[in-house]
């Protein structure tokens, strides 16, 4: 295929074979990961279920990243780029972790509930 386009050059010199060969290890990584990943979906983990997910979503992503994408070879600003996004979802998720868990009692029962709990002369809840 190589004689059919121009400009490409097929004498297969080692670092394109390196750089192949780099490639097909992180495809192989990225498959025995996947496997990994769906292999342990039948395994009854409990809590440990999520951090083992993430952790092998992480080095999923990191292959990719690293790999194919070539990341360290940006530009400077690309990487800074990357690194303030990554820290926005950061915080993101942190904000919204600790205002799920800061929360106080919602002000409406749930309707099962309500028909159950007696308000008080005043229309309130009681505490």
């Amino acid at each position: 295929m190589a004689p059919l386009l121009p400009g490409v050059d097929d004498s297969g010199s080692g670092s394109e074979q390196a750089h192949a060969r780099k490639l097909a290890l992180a495809g192989l990584a990225l498959l025995a990961l996947a496997g990994l990943s769906f292999g342990l979906s039948y395994l009854r983990l409990a809590a440990w279920a999520l951090p083992i997910a993430l952790l092998i979503a992480l080095a999923k992503a990191s292959l990719v990243l690293g790999c194919f994408m070539e990341f360290w070879r940006e530009a400077v600003s690309v990487r800074l780029a990357a690194l303030t996004a990554l820290v926005m979802l950061l915080l993101l998720a942190t904000f919204t972790i600790a205002d799920v868990a800061t929360r106080e009692r919602p002000p409406l029962l749930p309707p099962e509930q309500a028909a159950l709990t007696p308000l008080t002369p005043t229309g309130a809840l009681p505490p």
